[in-house]
């Protein structure tokens, strides 16, 4: 077995061995990503620029809806304290079912207002 590996260098399954079979074209590689500076403003930073039409009222505007959007004041009054993980649940449920009524009910409003202008 050894005398015909010498023989025969290159056996048939080294051949199909595709990281060894080096005239199959390669696939570009992709740039490496650029390393995402972590920090606790990342995401509630504002720029204020003549060029852009941004002056400091029009920032804080800006900067006060990305906080509401991205609810940085209930997170900060939710970690103010400890909250136990039964009482998580139970508020995460709560909020869910709160949720889930006021799109049912925005629901039916509208299917009232609906069938009020056709005449029902």
């Amino acid at each position: 077995m050894a005398m015909g590996r010498l023989l025969d260098p290159d056996p048939v399954s080294d051949r199909l061995d595709p990281m060894r079979n080096t005239s199959m074209p390669r696939q570009p590689q992709l740039p490496l990503p650029l390393p995402v500076r972590l920090g606790p403003s990342l995401g509630r930073t504002v720029k204020v620029s003549q060029q852009k039409n941004i002056d400091v009222s029009r920032a804080f505007r800006q900067l006060e809806i990305m906080c509401r959007k991205n609810q940085v004041k209930q997170d900060f009054q939710r970690q103010r304290f400890h909250e136990r993980p039964g009482l998580k649940r139970k508020r995460v449920r709560s909020e869910r079912w709160r949720r889930t009524f006021k799109e049912g009910f925005k629901g039916m409003i509208a299917l009232v207002k609906k069938m009020k202008q056709q005449g029902w």
